[in-house]
């Protein structure tokens, strides 16, 4: 009886420490897999966003605007609008944007009357390395745009500009 019951303890005592492994194992990788995942929009010092293709015609000008939420040294941002084929139709010079500041960029499109023209909108967003530091998956930037009737100003559509990877 005492051969089973030094048995069955080791045994019992074997799975608790076996167990133990398993869950510290478990932690430790779930917290690199969760600080990797966190750090993962912040490691571009470099953001290149882009929205998807949109129409607009000669009565329509497309209006997008860019807010530095959380850069303290600033940001640099770039404006493309290009067409179908991917044809550059106009861009802006680099801006500077100072925290809590945005930038916006104003395109009015040449079409024949009663024409639509697809398009889409990109953005180029400069953070500074020591922006990117101490990071946890805030959004240091925050990209919209408008499209909206030329005499009126009255918006057609509007939509959260770009998707900013996770």
């Amino acid at each position: 009886m005492k051969t089973r019951n030094r048995f069955m303890k080791s045994l019992a005592l074997a799975s608790a420490a076996l167990m133990m492994l398993a869950l510290l194992s478990t932690l430790g990788a779930s917290r690199t897999k969760t600080a990797t995942k966190a750090a993962l929009p912040r490691q571009c010092p470099s953001c290149f966003v882009s929205t998807g293709m949109f129409e607009v015609s000669n009565e329509e000008m497309v209006k997008a605007w860019v807010v530095n939420t959380g850069a303290s040294r600033g940001l640099i941002v770039d404006w493309k609008v290009l067409d179908a084929m991917g044809n550059t139709l106009a861009e802006s010079a680099a801006q500077k944007v100072a925290p809590n500041w945005a930038s916006s960029f104003e395109f009015l499109p040449i079409v024949a009357a009663g024409q639509r023209t697809p398009l889409r909108v990109e953005l180029t967003v400069d953070i500074m390395r020591e922006d990117l530091r101490g990071t946890r998956g805030e959004h240091l930037f925050i990209p919209t745009l408008a499209v909206s009737d030329r005499a009126t100003g009255k918006k057609g559509f509007g939509e959260d500009f770009f998707a900013i990877p996770d």
